[in-house]
């Protein structure tokens, strides 16, 4: 299967739709999450069906996580909201990382 294919079976299925409200900056529910890859009061991991979303900001902690629907909400003050492809990784690991590849 190809990853093409893999996101439109995803996307298919109602439980891992991806959606995000984030309330006064301070309140965010994220759904169709698939695993908190790190969490720390400054930045928090999530894989979505959608892809790996990286939440910055101060103080933030999950509140609530539902393992069986996708959902996550996190209080504290948000920053930024970021998702990371196969491209931004590449970049972020620079040309040092890929020389010892």
């Amino acid at each position: 299967m190809y990853l093409n294919e893999e996101r439109r079976t995803r996307r298919e299925t109602p439980e891992t739709a991806h959606n995000i409200i984030l309330e006064n900056r301070n309140k965010l529910t994220v759904s169709g999450v698939t695993e908190v890859e790190s969490f720390h009061e400054e930045k928090i991991v999530l894989m979505t069906s959608e892809g790996k979303m990286t939440v910055t900001g101060k103080n933030m902690h999950i509140k609530q996580l539902h393992v069986e629907t996708g959902d996550v909400l996190i209080f504290g003050q948000v920053d930024t909201m970021a998702y990371m492809t196969a491209q931004t990784q590449d970049e972020k690991n620079g040309w040092l990382a890929k020389l010892f590849k």
